[in-house]
């Protein structure tokens, strides 16, 4: 099931809800934190992560109220 909204600048955000395999189904909060993260990557441990984040992911205040370039505002994107 999944649902599609577009945001800023006609950028697509996506909710999805998946159904896992009895033996793939996280059970615990350690399960979950081994797959999922919301941490910038080390730069010296994952450069290539660490790049990817900073560049793609990392997001502030747009428009007026923050002159510094955000990815939502690059042109054709």
């Amino acid at each position: 099931m999944y649902t599609v909204e577009f945001q800023k600048k006609g950028l697509p955000y996506i909710h999805l809800l998946v159904w896992l395999a009895e033996e793939y189904k996280l059970r615990t909060s350690a399960d979950i934190d081994e797959v999922i993260s919301a941490k910038i990557p080390d730069p010296l441990q994952d450069p290539v992560g660490y790049e990817a984040v900073c560049r793609y992911m990392l997001h502030g205040l747009c428009g007026e109220a923050n002159t510094m370039h955000h990815v939502c505002e690059t042109e054709n994107s």
